[in-house]
């Protein structure tokens, strides 16, 4: 059976972790995010704070933590490798999302999953973007920051992201063209957003996709 992946690539503070998690309360399919980078990480003993800490960051995030000394392994390749080690680490994490998305239907939240699984019949590459005001003020309130330390992680999470999904896709992250779905959750809200993406999944697979 082909299952159905709802891939998820978002703006910083629009909601992405927000509406894939109602997304599997509604559907009852699993949401996968952090517990990529954890399994990722137990398999190959990297650590995994380490993991974490540059978890769709560029290669130049990845630099600065080898050179100050941080990095963590308990096998034996060199740490300063990093253009080697980058790479490796995203091969680490492509293979755990295929797995999942071999294994059953479910949501996956970044990590260029709907590049990685762009062959499969049933993919449906969302992008997620909102306006400034709307991101800046669920950043501040999630964080408990002032509007100007939000707007700095906004504008730094957003060119990391980028960065990061142009090197291993060759594609434009905020590209319409890349996506089957781009919705502005500034104007839909939350929940309007997660209605747009079921709607869209029956109406281009059928009303029955979730009920088999």
């Amino acid at each position: 059976m082909d299952h159905v992946i709802i891939s998820i690539n978002r703006e910083y503070g629009s909601g992405g972790l927000e509406i894939g998690g109602k997304l599997s309360e509604r559907l009852g399919i699993a949401v996968h995010n952090a517990d990529i980078v954890r399994v990722a990480a137990d398999r190959t003993g990297i650590d995994q704070k380490y993991f974490s800490e540059n978890d769709e960051k560029p290669a130049d995030s990845l630099v600065s933590t080898l050179l100050l000394g941080t990095f963590k392994m308990n096998f034996g390749a060199n740490p300063y490798e990093s253009t080697v080690m980058r790479d490796k680490i995203f091969q680490m994490q492509a293979d755990v999302i295929k797995e999942f998305a071999d294994r059953e239907d479910c949501i996956m939240i970044g990590r260029c999953a709907g590049y990685l699984l762009r062959d499969y019949p049933q993919v449906i590459r969302v992008f997620l973007s909102a306006d400034m005001n709307f991101r800046a003020k669920r950043i501040m309130q999630s964080e408990g920051i002032g509007w100007d330390e939000a707007a700095k992680q906004i504008h730094r999470t957003d060119k990391d992201r980028e960065n990061y999904f142009t090197h291993y896709t060759g594609e434009k992250w905020r590209d319409c063209g890349t996506y089957d779905l781009a919705i502005r959750t500034s104007e839909t809200g939350i929940d309007g957003a997660v209605d747009l993406i079921i709607d869209y999944a029956k109406l281009r697979f059928g009303e029955d996709i979730f009920n088999r």
